[in-house]
Formats: structure tokens, sequence, C-alpha cells
């Protein structure tokens, strides 16, 4: 269930930012379920776990190129030290977060 954000007149600032922040995960969301939807399958081969979007992630190269991968394939050292070797590479990281 979503819970409502009252905004007094447009003048109060972290209301504004709250409705900022739910509204950005809420898109989040979507692109993770879209995303998860289209991929269906983990690509790495040790994995080819069937993706939840709760447990998708989506890497962004500064070539605007996603790479989508399970949470748990993403937070294995493997991973983590290929993505910390080629930070300056990437973009954006989108996981789930709560709204």
């Amino acid at each position: 269930m979503t819970e409502a954000i009252v905004i007094n007149g447009g003048s109060d600032e972290k209301g504004t930012e709250k409705v900022f922040d739910f509204l950005t995960i809420q898109a989040e969301h979507q692109i993770l379920k879209y995303s998860a939807g289209k991929q269906i399958f983990c690509p790495l081969p040790k994995c080819k776990a069937i993706l939840d979007y709760k447990k998708t992630v989506i890497i962004t190269g500064t070539d605007d190129k996603p790479f989508i991968m399970c949470s748990k394939c993403y937070e294995s050292a493997e991973v983590q030290a290929i993505l910390e070797k080629n930070i300056s590479k990437i973009k954006e990281t989108i996981k789930y977060r709560k709204a």
C-alpha cells in the first residue's frame, strides 16, 4: 500500500524532496520490472537464475549500454573486483530500494 504525501502549498522543501524521492523510487521500480521481465535470466554463466525485479541490478556504463544481473551475482567478490577496476566507465547503478 502506498502512503499519501501532502505538500503545504508547494513551499515545504522537505515535502517536495519526499515527493521527488518517492517518484524516483517508483520510476526505478518500473525500470527494474521492465528489465527483469525482458531479460528473464541472469546472464552470468555460473548463475542463470530467473530475475525478480526486487533482486535485479542494472549497471549502466558511460556508453549508455545497460548490463542486467541478479543481486547475488552483483554482490559477489568477482563482479565487485571488475566494477572497482572499471569504476570510471560506470555511469549509474540501479538496485531495488523500498519506497
